[in-house]
């Protein structure tokens, strides 16, 4: 039979927990100890002094680092009894005694059941006897009998929780109990060796005391309470640096992965260790090492191209924007040199090409002389040296010198036209079925607020935004546009305009490249290096940004000239 006593149940635990915390104490003083002895390496030289060291880091660090993990393990199952506790019986001064809930509160029940029906039949008897004189109500006992019922209900729910609540601590503290076996037959068996002579200290050796059970078994039940504490983790995936130490020499795995796509942060870049039951944790840095449970180890992203906007997908000349020194970038600067401008070498450390701006590289003769041979390797042999011509006009100098073809006109380059998502999932602006230009999304919202200009200028760097941009690109230089898909958009902006002005065209707005300039200068989101960063790509091409849905009748499309 057992017995609840509520207060005493927590001064009982309140007693345990304040020696845990006064034998932790020592314990850190002894590990403390402990570290200072290991990290001698200058006063114990030699084979004893490697000995001795030794020692101390198998035998005594091993045992107190496991001693950590039982306290830690032990005080959180505590507080997890006192949390049942409080669920099951609220009251500081509750007492439950399953012996008087079976027999007293039982026989009790039974007794009022008893005398209430006896009542209530002799009742009813005597009104029967005159009932030709005088009309009663007769008694009913049904609701008596109904909350005696759900009395023994309530006293068998007691009973029930009762016996599930000493079942469940039992073998929450059963874990503890193996614990304490544990460091109890450890310790006995490093006595009885030291006693037997079967080890010294100055001949101490690793491989003979691993070969013990007791150690082994101190040394599996401390890995398997190193990834208990780390699960307990989970919801909320991240470890102290302490935590990680703990587990840090069981990864069996380790790997370094690069990712050169991210600007200021990443969110797979970093060491990956895996350990043997699977668990794979990431040490990475951003203000400070974080420890990250994650649940697999990505690929490396080693390439410094970015998703590039709308003008300037997949052209000859989107390499040479995006240079900086990371690996994937120095290849390919690396291999357009050798492959397209064989005289031309690069002397020295290819880090210096951090300091270069893109305006210049791409003013410099050699890079003018890879754009301007990429640029004649597109254009099959049999054409004209007109054509060969016009594609070099369309080069570098298109670009630092854009000239304005018609200026009642912009333009704008597309592959897909009526696709609206590019090959990598991202959204994009089409023609629709009834010919007009909608964008990637018409009302332009992203996770519950307006997307802003600069990120859809930014495009991969802002996958999400981008998606969900209400804006299309277009240009005044029809030069460079021709570089950059295989159709062209031409958008009679005077036009639309004029008809936005009257009111005959709603929900269109046209931004110029001094409005877009004044939007990103006055954007209070974004850091300065993005808005930098935005106003020299909107710059690059004298962009222009249409807000809404063009009617078909403002735009006319056709092939690559």
């Amino acid at each position: 039979m057992k017995i609840l006593n509520v207060n005493d149940f927590c001064s009982g635990i309140d007693t345990v927990q304040k020696k845990l915390y006064a034998l932790e104490e020592q314990m850190k003083q002894i590990q403390k100890d402990v570290d200072t002895i290991i990290s001698l390496e200058e006063s114990f030289k030699g084979a004893g002094g490697k000995a001795i060291r030794s020692f101390y880091r198998e035998c005594h660090r091993t045992f107190l680092f496991f001693y950590q993990e039982f306290s830690t393990s032990y005080k959180q199952t505590l507080r997890n009894v006192i949390q049942a506790l409080r669920a099951f019986e609220s009251a500081g001064d509750g007492y439950i005694k399953e012996e008087f809930l079976e027999g007293k509160v039982e026989q009790g029940l039974e007794n009022i059941k008893s005398v209430t029906e006896d009542l209530t039949i002799e009742a009813n008897g005597m009104m029967d006897k005159v009932s030709d004189i005088v009309n009663l109500t007769k008694l009913n006992d049904d609701e008596v009998l109904k909350n005696i019922d759900s009395a023994k209900n309530k006293r068998d729910e007691t009973i029930k929780n009762l016996n599930e609540f000493d079942s469940d601590q039992t073998k929450a503290l059963h874990s503890v109990e193996q614990d304490i076996m544990t460091m109890k037959n450890y310790i006995q068996q490093m006595e009885s060796m030291f006693q037997s002579g079967d080890i010294t200290i100055q001949e101490f050796s690793k491989k003979q005391f691993t070969k013990e059970e007791a150690f082994n078994d101190l040394k599996e039940r401390l890995n398997q309470k190193l990834y208990e504490n780390v699960f307990d983790h989970c919801q909320n995936p991240f470890l102290s640096k302490k935590e990680f130490n703990r587990i840090k020499d069981g990864a069996v795995k380790k790997v370094q992965v690069i990712d050169e796509y991210a600007v200021e942060k990443s969110d797979i870049s970093g060491t990956y260790y895996q350990m043997k039951n699977g668990l794979i944790v990431r040490e990475y840095y951003e203000k400070g090492i974080h420890y990250q449970i994650v649940d697999k180890i990505p690929k490396e992203r080693v390439s410094s191209i970015r998703e590039l906007d709308s003008f300037v997908e997949g052209t000859p000349l989107a390499p040479l924007e995006y240079i900086n020194p990371s690996s994937g970038a120095k290849k390919l600067v690396v291999g357009l040199v050798k492959k397209q401008s064989k005289p031309i070498k690069f002397k020295g450390n290819l880090d210096k090409l951090k300091n270069f701006s893109i305006p210049n590289i791409l003013r410099k003769p050699a890079f003018e002389g890879i754009v301007h041979d990429v640029k004649k390797a597109d254009v099959p042999k049999k054409k004209t040296k007109e054509t060969i011509s016009r594609a070099e006009r369309s080069g570098t100098k298109g670009i630092d010198n854009p000239s304005v073809t018609n200026k009642s006109n912009l333009y704008r380059g597309d592959s897909l036209l009526h696709s609206p998502t590019r090959p990598n999932g991202i959204g994009k602006p089409h023609i629709s079925s009834s010919g007009d230009l909608v964008p990637a999304s018409k009302d332009g919202l992203y996770k519950g607020r307006q997307v802003t200009v600069i990120e859809h200028i930014l495009g991969g760097y802002r996958k999400g935004a981008k998606s969900n941009s209400p804006y299309t690109s277009f240009t005044n230089n029809k030069n460079v546009i021709g570089n950059y898909g295989e159709n062209s958009i031409e958008l009679d902006i005077s036009a639309l305009r004029k008809d936005i002005q009257s009111g005959k065209v709603k929900d269109v707005v046209i931004l110029s490249p001094k409005q877009i300039q004044k939007l990103i200068e006055r954007d209070v989101i974004s850091s300065d290096f993005w808005k930098n960063r935005a106003i020299n790509w909107t710059k690059r091409d004298n962009e222009y940004l249409i807000k809404g849905e063009v009617p078909s009748q403002y735009i006319k499309v056709s092939s690559k000239e």
